[in-house]
């Protein structure tokens, strides 16, 4: 394989929205997995690996919350129309 410039950033790659009984569970996973077990060796070391850490109390996607706080549209750096 080539080897390709700049760096890989891999985002929440978690075996929780692999397992078809996780309400977490993501469709094509496994594609989108084995798209990035491709691309690994062609950024050697310049690979960075992101996981979301849920709470003490995580709830399936979309459902409500209870926390309190700025909502994403609100935080200082998140850009409007982008």
């Amino acid at each position: 394989m080539t080897t390709a410039t700049g760096h890989l950033a891999v985002i929440d790659m978690q075996r929780v929205f692999a397992e078809p009984d996780s309400p977490w569970a993501t469709p094509r996973f496994a594609e989108a997995a084995a798209g990035v077990r491709r691309l690994l060796p062609a950024f050697d070391d310049r690979v960075t690996f992101t996981r979301f850490l849920a709470p003490g109390n995580p709830r399936a996607p979309g459902a409500p919350t209870t926390t309190s706080g700025p909502s994403p549209s609100s935080h200082p750096t998140r850009r409007s129309g982008g």
